[in-house]
């Protein structure tokens, strides 16, 4: 369950930087604006989410194999908090 102005969120996936989205209400976040997304685990809202803030993390991972590229889209549960 997340708390009043949580910034920290953890994945149940590792991503890469550049393969994650992040929505929150509905609103793509901007990496190095609202949010902060590297690569790893976590992901670092700007400014704390409020109570009720449904937010959500898209998580791609590609992978070649033979010449052949392939998309995994990994979606986490949405959360409300």
């Amino acid at each position: 369950t997340a708390t009043a102005s949580q910034t920290t969120f953890t994945t149940s996936a590792t991503y890469s930087s550049g393969k994650i989205e992040v929505y929150a209400n509905g609103v793509k976040m901007r990496n190095g604006t609202d949010v902060t997304v590297t690569s790893g685990t976590s992901v670092v809202f700007a400014t704390g989410l409020t109570v009720g803030t449904a937010y959500w993390i898209d998580i791609g991972q590609y992978a070649v194999t033979g010449g052949t590229a392939s998309f995994t889209n990994i979606r986490c549960t949405a959360f409300e908090m």
